[in-house]
């Protein structure tokens, strides 16, 4: 937590290792303000009981590279866990698992502060859709900001329409709609528009 100065190129974290009955659970701000850590930490055995995960990452302003767990990661509270990774991209988003999340906050402001970039957005937006527990309300689920594609709009409905509230800091592309509608007006005698 707040260790400026930590800049090594690989941690790796081992869970339960010589505690045989003793498990994690709590890593609520485990690197919270390591504005030097330039990489993920790696993560061995399962993290099954990792519950508290919140603001675990916050403020890792220099962290690059894939995130991963592991398997049988499934956070009860995450909110804020990668607040404030602006070099991050979101790369393994695709493996966030909220279907543990059981309070309404318990996800928010999850990424406020990062560029994901449109393949990770998409990809952390259907991990939202494909592991929120179905009925479940979910309140300021922030995922970021930068460019994304019209499929990630599309995402973004289908979670509002689950009443889990995404809030988003960055802009759409703005050429999708508006070629859907040249190609459907465009009218020329050697192209048939429905092939565009």
């Amino acid at each position: 937590l707040n260790n400026k100065t930590l800049e090594a190129s690989t941690i790796e974290v081992y869970s339960n290792v010589g505690l045989p009955n003793r498990k994690v659970v709590n890593a609520a701000g485990m690197f919270d303000g390591c504005s030097n850590l330039p990489h993920f930490p790696k993560f061995y055995g399962s993290m099954a009981s990792w519950k508290f995960t919140q603001a675990m990452f916050k403020n890792c302003t220099s962290v690059t590279g894939r995130w991963d767990m592991g398997g049988h990661f499934k956070p009860i509270w995450c909110q804020q866990m990668f607040m404030g990774c602006s070099s991050w991209d979101g790369s393994g988003t695709n493996v966030l698992d909220f279907s543990a999340t059981t309070h309404e906050n318990s996800m928010s402001l999850i990424c406020k502060g990062v560029t994901l970039s449109e393949q990770w957005t998409e990809q952390l937006l259907a991990s939202i859709l494909r592991t929120t527990p179905e009925g479940a309300h979910r309140k300021n689920v922030h995922i970021g900001g930068g460019l994304v594609n019209s499929q990630c709009m599309s995402l973004v409905k289908q979670c509002q329409d689950r009443d889990i509230e995404i809030v988003y800091d960055g802009h759409a592309e703005d050429w999708d709609s508006a070629f859907e509608a040249f190609a459907t007006d465009f009218h020329h005698e050697s192209i048939d528009p429905s092939t565009l």
